[in-house]
C-alpha cells in the first residue's frame, strides 16, 4: 500500500473505530438502563428509597450520560475530519496553501479543490461539513450554551432547517443520534469524493 492509498485507508478504519466506540459505550449504558428498570420492578416498592436511588441512576444514564457520549463522538469525529485534512494537505497537496482566514475545517477548501480536484461547488456534504463547524465551536468554546456563542443566529438556523437531529433546551444545544450519523455519512462521502 502506498502513502496515498494509506491515507484513504486510514481515514476508513479511524471513523469506522469511532463509530465503534460509540455503539460499545451506548449498549453498556441501555443495559445499564435495562438491569436498573428489572431491579426496580422485580426488588423493590416503587416509592421505596432504594427505588428512588434507581429512579436517580438510571436518569443520569439517559439524561447525563448518552447526550454527553453523542458529544463526544462527535468532537472525536471532527477532529479525526481535521487531522485527515491536515495529513491530505501534508501528503498530497504539500504545496497548496491553507485559507488560514477560515475556520479549522474551511482553511482546508483550497486542499480539496486545487489539491485534489474536487468540484466544491455543488457538495452539499462541504456544506454540511461547514454548518457543523459552527455547530463544533458552540459546544467546545461555549459549553454548547446556544445564548453564550458568538454565531448565536447561525447556529439557531442550523438547528432550525437540522430536520430535527439538532435542538435546543435551555439554552443548550441538543445532538440526536441521528446528526451524528448524517455527519458520520458526510465525511465519508466527502472523503469518497477525494478518492
Amino acid at each position: 500500500m502506498n502513502e496515498n492509498e494509506l491515507i484513504f485507508w486510514a481515514h476508513d478504519e479511524d471513523l469506522s473505530a469511532i463509530v465503534n466506540f460509540h455503539n460499545e459505550i451506548k449498549r453498556l449504558l441501555h443495559n445499564e438502563i435495562v438491569s436498573i428498570n428489572k431491579k426496580i420492578s422485580e426488588e423493590c416498592d416503587s416509592r421505596s428509597e432504594q427505588a428512588i436511588k434507581l429512579e436517580i441512576s438510571k436518569n443520569v444514564y439517559k439524561n447525563i450520560l448518552e447526550p454527553n457520549l453523542r458529544i463526544a463522538t462527535f468532537l472525536i469525529m471532527f477532529s479525526h475530519l481535521e487531522e485527515w485534512l491536515f495529513n491530505v494537505k501534508s501528503i498530497l497537496a504539500p504545496s497548496v496553501d491553507l485559507d488560514l482566514k477560515k475556520g479549522s475545517i474551511g482553511r482546508f477548501k483550497s486542499v480539496l479543490q486545487v489539491g485534489l480536484g474536487i468540484d466544491l461547488s455543488t457538495s452539499i456534504e462541504w456544506d454540511n461539513i461547514l454548518k457543523v463547524e459552527s455547530i463544533r465551536n458552540c459546544l467546545l468554546h461555549a459549553n454548547g450554551r446556544v445564548d453564550y456563542s458568538k454565531k448565536r443566529i447561525e447556529i439557531q438556523n442550523i438547528v432550525s432547517q437540522s430536520k430535527g437531529f439538532l435542538s435546543i433546551k435551555r439554552n443548550r444545544l441538543i445532538l440526536s443520534g441521528e446528526y451524528l450519523l448524517e455527519f458520520q455519512k458526510n465525511v465519508a462521502s466527502l472523503v469518497e469524493l477525494a478518492k
